[in-house]
């Protein structure tokens, strides 16, 4: 891997934008230099008080609109329901509005009851936001950063060679939780080939963060709490892997949950390995 950028990857933020600011001053964000990726899932928190969808979106687009050609957001399941709502017409999809949509439409001024017509309240740059400026996947020649995670090789041929993915398979695509932690060699030897050695970062499943112990190349990025705690990571030009969050690196165990000291939560994953000699 060239040394001219570290890769951020931020996991799932729903509407949390206290800690987004102290995570990047913890990684020592440079928007000259680094490529930071969201990987999805802006939206949708529960009532919490340091959570708003609307002030996290202008924040996100402070952010990109500093590097725009460095920042990159990654369609979550989550988004896509916000997406299909400005998109369409009459009252939202009742199984967002119990998976926290109702809070995302209030930091908007729509009260309950005014679904349906509470579209105009929306600022353009947050309908273009979601409608507009979320890409399906993030692929390059080192890095693959998926919501999800992928169901089978159709998913994968497309991504590798930059295609759009049908409605189907990026449903598949974005509520998968089970291809991160899969651990057969026959699930890794069809990534390799499709994707030969890159790194695959997803979010979606609570469990982060986390490197699968067949792939440490392999990184999970949602943490649990849905917004209550975010974390991120950060891949360096010399092939380390460190998990940090808003007030330092991530602690974690090799078998898999032990309470954080810095944050006095569980954690999974190890905070700093060189992924070729890694071990689990």
């Amino acid at each position: 891997m060239a040394d001219e950028h570290r890769y951020i990857i931020v996991g799932d933020l729903h509407g949390n934008y206290v800690e987004l600011p102290p995570l990047l001053a913890a990684i020592v964000y440079d928007p000259a230099a680094d490529r930071l990726i969201f990987a999805g899932d802006y939206n949708d928190h529960f009532e919490k008080p340091d959570c708003s969808t609307r002030t996290l979106i202008e924040l996100l687009l402070e952010i990109h609109s500093a590097a725009p050609q460095r920042v990159t957001f990654v369609r979550g399941n989550h988004d896509l329901w916000m997406a299909d709502w400005l998109t369409g017409e009459g009252p939202p999809d009742h199984s967002w509005m119990s998976q926290g949509g109702m809070l995302t439409l209030q930091s908007y001024g729509i009260e309950p009851g005014a679904e349906a017509d509470g579209r105009g309240l929306v600022p353009a740059t947050h309908r273009d936001f979601f409608c507009q400026l979320i890409r399906q996947y993030y692929c390059d020649d080192r890095l693959v950063v998926v919501h999800g995670g992928f169901s089978g090789p159709r998913q994968m041929a497309a991504v590798a060679r930059g295609a759009q993915l049908n409605a189907d398979d990026l449903l598949a695509l974005l509520w998968n939780r089970s291809y991160i932690f899969d651990e057969r060699p026959r699930t890794h030897e069809q990534f390799r080939r499709y994707f030969g050695e890159r790194y695959l970062v997803t979010g979606h499943s609570p469990r982060g963060p986390w490197a699968n112990p067949r792939n440490p190349r392999w990184l999970l990025v949602d943490s649990p709490g849905r917004g209550e705690h975010i974390c991120a990571a950060i891949i360096t030009g010399d092939q380390q892997v460190q998990f940090m969050g808003p007030e330092g690196p991530l602690l974690s165990s090799v078998e898999g949950l032990v309470l954080n000291p810095a944050h006095g939560r569980e954690s999974h994953v190890k905070g700093s390995l060189p992924l070729a000699r890694a071990s689990h």
